[in-house]
């Protein structure tokens, strides 16, 4: 597993597939073709060979932003900068890599497997990925014997009004982003924090919002940290791609794929 990089503006997507099939040795297995698919003229199109079976696989969409997501925290003070921190999310504000590779994020979509949680290699060779994982290469709070984030909106949250939100409103990134310049460096800084972090870059769904049922989980401040993040991060994911897998033909996956990307 890599770390949190940032992977070259300069490298196209296709190098980037090339590069990472030649340090797996799985390109025999994998070949990239700019070939536009039939009704889809001028998209690029991955095929995936795999024992004399071709397939071909759009490029995926995804409402995963690092790019707004490096936007904002480049705003962030000293001191809100050291608010992140406390809550264990501080790995995150080094985040660089603004730009998604999305026939890298195709090719390891359709080759991760949620039900096992593995990348599938050639010679039935896999890599498994386990929420240790994406706490220590995303840089959350993972530890042995942390709590599941609780996935809850019933309650009264009073914290919400000050911070701007409202429960039964959609947690959009784009206010959340609006919030944290207008915020001071408190709890609600840091609970909004949280929420956008979740709705560009480690679980954002199809219209770029974080789910509602993540205001139980940032309600107390100093239990943030407790939380097994790196497995909420994961869980996610795997619901995604399983979602993507089912519905035939869609092209939108949620989820981290930054994670899948800089994974690898």
């Amino acid at each position: 597993m890599g770390g949190l990089k940032e992977v070259e503006d300069n490298k196209s997507e296709l190098a980037a597939i090339e590069e990472i099939t030649k340090k797996r040795t799985w390109k025999k297995n994998c070949k990239i073709s700019s070939r536009a698919g039939s009704g889809q003229s001028g998209r690029i199109w991955i095929i995936g060979l795999d024992q004399n079976r071709v397939s071909a696989i759009p490029i995926v969409t995804t409402r995963c932003s690092p790019r707004q997501f490096v936007r904002a925290i480049k705003r962030l003070t000293g001191r809100k900068k050291e608010a992140v921190c406390e809550i264990g999310f501080g790995t995150l504000l080094g985040l660089q890599c603004t730009t998604l590779k999305r026939q890298l994020c195709t090719w390891l979509v359709s080759h991760f497997d949620p039900v096992t949680c593995e990348l599938r290699l050639e010679n039935q060779r896999t890599i498994s990925i386990h929420p240790r994982d994406v706490g220590e290469i995303l840089g959350l709070p993972c530890s042995r014997g942390s709590k599941d984030v609780p996935q809850q909106s019933d309650g009264d949250y009073k914290w919400l009004k000050s911070a701007g939100l409202k429960v039964k409103d959609a947690l959009k990134a784009s206010h959340l982003e609006s919030q944290l310049d207008k915020l001071p460096p408190g709890d609600n800084f840091k609970s909004c924090f949280v929420l956008f972090a979740c709705a560009t870059i480690l679980c954002p769904n199809s219209r770029g919002e974080a789910s509602n049922k993540l205001i139980g989980a940032v309600d107390d401040v100093m239990a943030i940290r407790g939380y097994n993040w790196g497995k909420y991060v994961l869980e996610t994911l795997k619901m995604a791609v399983t979602s993507y897998n089912a519905e035939g033909g869609c092209t939108s996956v949620n989820g981290s794929l930054l994670f899948l990307m800089v994974c690898v």
